[in-house]
């Protein structure tokens, strides 16, 4: 698990109040669109992009200004200025690095603030590690990205690098398109090789074409219960180019330009979830999106198991995903929105014991025992 605590005030619509929310190894975002929940998973993308060029993410998604809480809030609050804190689990027991990262706008432009120390396993501090007061300013450092982008301005700092390594290695998954002429459809060139699905999951014939034989068989039983004419996958270079055929047992071939929206979404959910050396932190919207729903309860079974080698943050509005997590409560966090901004609260196994004998967690979420709802 990479991050233990995140603490949010002041972005999007995270106000004055903002969110203190412990995550657990799998997260299971639930509640009513405009609730939060996609905001979350952006601030997991704006953690990951503290690792490479910050400004320009920022630039991406709208420009710094479209990231601040834009709420009613009093000008001399001291919790008025954006604010993030992860709390992430070092290695082998020993301890959490806490990152902070604050304030993005200034005079005329905007400025990173930040600070990162050390804490043993009781929660005290044992080492400032840097702060923006103290970081040594070589030629090329600049203050308009993270320092987590810069490791070489402070060499003797491991903790430093190895969360920037695994900052740059989380992903996130939002916004899959395969309509016709998607990328994902088509054959790939050889530059979107790799271990790991981009975000669009453009690369997915790539990524399974350096699969071990039995990587591809488990791929294949997996994908055998939402198409049970399936008897392999194959990856032929045509043109210079990989391409994905699912092989079925009357020898007929479906090239990826065939397979349904759903078929293509729950091929790539499962490269993704069977992956045995996942990233660390894996953040996905709407995963059921296409899906039958036995095939969604299939899905809920996969991330269970995935969970127990990298941590997920999944949006979802699936009740039968819910239901799955019955026995696994806390695993769910509900968002709403009131007051003008985003409140969230992790589902409390003794509020769901006094309902279990008789309903499911989707019964309790539909009936407001949890919260996360439109009303």
């Amino acid at each position: 698990m990479l991050i233990e605590r995140l603490q949010v005030r002041g972005l999007l619509s995270f106000g004055p109040k903002g969110i203190d929310l412990e995550l657990e190894p799998l997260n299971v975002l639930i509640g009513a669109n405009g609730s939060g929940k996609s905001n979350l998973l952006a601030v997991l993308g704006l953690l990951r992009a503290t690792a490479g060029d910050l400004g320009a993410y920022l630039d991406e998604t709208g420009g710094c200004r479209e990231w601040f809480w834009s709420g009613p809030s009093d000008p001399g609050d001291p919790y008025r200025e954006p604010y993030i804190r992860s709390t992430v689990k070092l290695p082998n027991g020993k301890g959490t690095l806490g990152h902070i990262l604050s304030t993005l706008r200034g005079n005329g432009g905007w400025l990173i603030e930040e600070a990162l120390h050390r804490r043993n396993n009781a929660g005290d501090d044992i080492a400032f590690i840097y702060d923006s007061s103290t970081l040594p300013s070589p030629d090329g450092f600049t203050e308009s990205q993270s320092i987590m982008a810069q490791t070489d301005c402070v060499p003797n700092a491991p903790e430093l690098h190895w969360l920037s390594k695994r900052y740059a290695a989380i992903r996130l998954y939002r916004n899959w398109t395969f309509g016709a002429g998607a990328p994902t459809r088509r054959g790939q060139n050889a530059e979107l090789a790799g271990d790991v699905l981009i975000e669009g999951a453009d690369n997915l014939a790539s990524v399974i074409a350096g699969f071990s034989a039995s990587r591809r068989d488990k791929l294949t039983e997996y994908l055998r219960r939402f198409y049970d004419r399936v008897v392999g996958i194959s990856t032929p270079v045509r043109d210079g180019k990989v391409s994905l055929v699912v092989e079925e047992r009357d020898g007929g071939e479906m090239p990826a330009s065939r397979l349904s929206d759903g078929t293509l979404r729950y091929l790539s959910l499962l490269t993704l979830l069977l992956d045995p050396n996942p990233p660390p932190l894996i953040a996905i919207e709407e995963p059921e999106l296409g899906l039958h729903p036995d095939i969604v309860l299939e899905l809920a079974r996969l991330m269970l198991a995935a969970s127990e080698r990298t941590q997920l943050v999944v949006a979802t509005h699936s009740q039968v995903f819910v239901d799955e997590l019955t026995e696994r409560p806390s695993s769910v966090v509900a968002f709403d929105h009131y007051d003008g901004e985003t409140h969230c609260r992790r589902v409390n196994p003794e509020i769901m014991s006094l309902w279990r004998d008789e309903h499911s967690l989707s019964d309790v979420w539909a009936a407001g025992g949890i919260g996360g709802n439109h009303w």
